[in-house]
This record gives structure tokens, C-alpha cells and sequence, in this order.
């Protein structure tokens, strides 16, 4: 049935979501919990700039975990939890709160972004809609407006195909209840601060496909970031060291090809122009396959710089 949101409600701090030919939806904004990864915090005032409200005012289930060896962070606002974690790791971080939901479905965010107006519309009804669905991804946008990078037009289901990059995590909504079931969680050799830097959300994808679990794209802004980003830069040897990694999780036969389109890549878009820096490029993506497949760093221990 096609969803059209007619109104907002508001009682008792709860956000009920009107459908056509509907009541009451069967799903509120309650149902969803923000889960926060952040470093080094002492207070909450963060929170302000990612929900444009001060923070006495958020009502929004919130789980923070804060990673940090110096720094405890606290709340005293019933809907805002906190997990201080003394270890670093975003992908540990994920799993952390995600073992500590209290909600039928978790949106993952960074400490960095901006929650769009109607975010929970668009949330509320893809659940609706979609609600055996382990995983809903969505869109962001630039602070003028304009998409952070190019989408697809029309909503899809997720299939190996589209995993070539995967979703951004500020992008992912995840039904608590369909991980649980199928086991697949963060995992914690990817992201930053872990052995492969990058590649966590693909990894996630992979694992919840082969599990047999329905992930969708929707095509609908729920959150903001700032143009100026870190980035991925695709010649640094972290980067095509992780590449290997990830393909090799994926497919380790089938990542012999992929080394070999990736220093094309490199060639082709002009990034990397010098025969040796590509032959290394080829042997760094080659070590991320080989210490992916043997739970070995011995490559890694080899280059200070990985």
C-alpha cells in the first residue's frame, strides 16, 4: 500500500506517524534508537548541532558510545544513554551500541552530522513498508542541498552488484531484531582504527546478503555533512591495502581480478602515473588479500605506514 504522510502528532513526547486508510501506524519514532559513535567527550553539548535543539529538549531515544582512555563521558536526560568504552575502534563501537540497543531498529551516526527535519518521516515509513527488511539505507546532502554523491533514482533491494562501495553508516537504519537472527554484527578488522581502515559498511552488506537478509535503498534525504570530509584517498597504501581486504572477504578468488581492475583504475583516472608505484599498488592490494584470508599482520607489521 502507498504511504502518504498526512500529519504529526505529538503526546506525551511520542511522534505518531498517519497513514492513508490507516489509523495509526504500527511503528513510532520511539521504535528507533540513534546510536552515536564519538572520542574523547566530557559533555553532551555536541548533541545540539546534530539535532539543532538544545539538549534538554531532544526527545529521540540516543545511545552514545564514547571511546576514550582520559575522558568519561555522562547523562542525566532520560532518553540519552552513554557507554564509555576505554579501547578505540569505530567498528567495536558499532557493536557495542548495537549490543546495547533497546529499540526495534537503530539508526548509525557520527558525531559530525546534521539529522534532516523530516528524517523520521522518510525512517518511519520505509519501516513501515519494508519491515522485514534487516537493513534501509537512505541519502545524504551537502549543506547547500545537493546530494553528497550520486544515488540511485528509484528504490531498489540490495544485491552483491551494488556492494562495489557500499552505503555510508550515517546513511543505515538497522533492524535490531533481523541481526540478532541472522548473527551478523560490525566486523571489527575493518573501519577506522582497526587493521583494514575502511570498507565496514560493504563488509556489513556482504555478510547480511550471504546471510540470506533483505537490505533496501531508499531514495530519500534523512541527514546532512559538511563537504569538507577526510575522504578516501584511493592511492594511499592504507587504502589499497584495505581494498584487498575487502575483496577478499567478499570473494578471495574472485579479488585476483579485482587487484588487477584496481591498478587500472589507478591508471586510467590518472591517479597513479609511475610503472613501480603501480606495481606496488598491485602488491599492497595483494597483501590486504593474503592477511585477510590468514588472520596474519605480518604484511601490515612489514610498512610502518599501513
Amino acid at each position: 500500500m502507498e504511504i502518504t504522510v498526512l500529519a504529526y502528532q505529538q503526546d506525551a513526547h511520542k511522534k505518531y506517524l498517519w497513514v492513508k486508510d490507516k489509523a495509526l501506524a504500527s511503528y513510532t519514532t520511539d521504535d528507533i534508537e540513534i546510536l552515536i559513535a564519538t572520542m574523547d567527550r566530557e559533555d553532551l553539548s555536541f548533541l545540539e548541532r546534530i539535532f539543532s535543539l538544545p539538549v534538554n529538549q531532544i526527545r529521540q531515544p540516543i545511545l552514545i558510545v564514547n571511546q576514550s582512555k582520559t575522558r568519561q563521558l555522562s547523562s542525566n536526560i532520560d532518553f540519552i544513554r552513554v557507554i564509555n568504552d576505554a579501547n578505540y575502534g569505530l567498528s567495536r563501537s558499532r557493536n557495542i551500541a548495537l549490543e546495547n540497543a533497546s529499540r526495534k531498529y537503530v539508526w548509525i551516526l557520527d558525531d559530525d552530522v546534521q539529522v534532516l527535519p523530516t528524517a523520521m518521516t522518510h525512517i518511519l515509513q520505509a519501516i513501515y513498508k519494508h519491515p522485514n527488511a534487516a537493513a534501509l539505507t537512505f541519502k545524504m546532502q551537502l549543506p547547500d542541498g545537493n546530494p553528497k554523491r550520486s544515488y540511485a533514482a528509484e528504490e531498489f533491494e540490495y544485491r552483491k552488484t551494488h556492494l562495489s562501495h557500499g552505503p555510508a553508516s550515517i546513511e543505515i537504519v538497522l533492524n535490531v531484531e533481523r541481526l540478532q537472527t541472522s548473527g551478523v554484527h560490525f566486523n571489527q578488522r575493518f573501519g577506522l582504527g582497526a587493521q583494514f581502515p575502511l570498507g565496514e559498511e560493504q563488509v556489513l552488506f556482504t555478510d547480511l546478503l550471504h546471510a540470506g537478509e533483505q537490505a533496501r535503498f531508499i531514495p530519500e534525504f534523512i541527514v546532512q555533512h559538511d563537504e569538507v570530509s577526510s575522504g578516501i584517498d584511493p592511492t594511499s597504501k592504507k587504502t589499497i591495502y584495505a581494498r584487498g581486504a575487502v575483496a577478499a572477504h567478499s570473494n578471495q578468488i574472485k579479488a585476483i581480478f579485482l587487484n588487477f581492475k584496481y591498478v587500472f583504475f589507478l591508471w586510467r583516472k590518472g591517479y597513479v602515473k609511475n610503472w613501480s608505484k603501480l606495481i606496488e599498488a598491485y602488491w599492497l592490494f595483494d597483501h590486504g588479500v593474503e592477511d585477510y584470508a590468514t588472520g596474519f599482520e605480518g604484511h601490515r607489521n612489514l610498512h610502518l605506514d599501513l
